[in-house]
């Protein structure tokens, strides 16, 4: 949206509108590990099923601090 726009969810201007970081905030995201063929790093294929992020490899690690980088609270990702 260009600035000066209403956000049609809202229905505030575009630069108030928290509609993003609401979203982020109520969502929950869980991350863990399923040991598949093969092991790389966070520069890997992946997909999204249901709703469900796939990474190939094991970025438990790496991939809280990409979340919380994105905008999404550090409180509500668990780490399994």
């Amino acid at each position: 949206m260009s600035p000066g726009t209403i956000c049609p969810r809202c229905g505030l201007p575009q630069e108030l509108c928290v509609c993003e970081t609401i979203a982020k905030e109520s969502q929950r995201i869980t991350v863990f590990m399923e040991k598949k063929k093969f092991g790389k790093k966070f520069a890997c294929g992946g997909t999204v099923k249901d709703g469900v992020i796939e990474l190939q490899g094991d970025h438990k690690k790496e991939v809280r601090s990409e979340l919380v980088k994105l905008g999404f609270s550090e409180e509500s990702i668990d780490v399994e």
